[in-house]
C-alpha cells in the first residue's frame, strides 16, 4: 500500500485546523457524516450538527492546554476513483510541546467536486492500524 499523495491532503487539513479552527476544519467534512465507535453510532446530519460535536471536543482539548496535531502515520487506500479509505495516528500535543494524547482513526473519504473530503471517522487505538 503507497502513500497516495492526494488523500494526504485529508491528514493534513486536519493537521492544520483540527482544534484551531473548526470552519476551516468542516470544510474538510462532507455531510451527513457517521460516527462509528465502540459506543455507538452517530450521524452528524449537517455542517450545524458536526460543528456543535467538534467544537465541544475543541474546547475539552482547549482546556487540557492543546496547541496541536500532528501525525505519526498514515495509510491510504483507494477503493475507486471517488473513494479511499484513509487510517492515520495522531499525537495531540500542548503548548509546551508535551504530549497530551495519542489517537488513531480510520477515515472513510469520497471525492466531491474534485476533493476529498470525510464522510466517516472510526476511532481505533493509535497503535492499531486499521489498514
Amino acid at each position: 500500500m503507497t502513500l497516495d499523495p492526494e488523500l494526504r491532503s485529508v491528514i493534513a487539513g486536519i493537521e492544520e485546523w483540527f482544534g484551531r479552527d473548526l470552519d476551516l476544519f468542516l470544510n474538510g467534512w462532507d455531510a451527513p457524516v457517521t460516527v462509528v465507535g465502540a459506543a455507538g453510532t452517530m450521524v452528524l446530519a449537517d455542517r450545524a450538527q458536526a460543528g456543535a460535536m467538534f467544537g465541544a471536543l475543541f474546547s475539552s482539548l482547549a482546556e487540557k492546554g492543546f496547541e496541536r496535531t500532528t501525525a505519526d502515520t498514515v495509510r491510504t487506500r483507494r477503493l475507486g476513483d471517488d473513494l479511499a479509505l484513509v487510517d492515520a495516528a495522531f499525537t495531540r500535543r500542548r503548548s509546551d510541546g508535551s504530549t497530551l494524547e495519542r489517537v488513531g482513526a480510520l477515515y472513510v473519504c469520497r471525492r466531491v467536486a474534485g476533493a476529498w473530503k470525510i464522510v466517516a471517522l472510526i476511532p481505533h487505538p493509535p497503535d492499531t492500524a486499521a489498514l
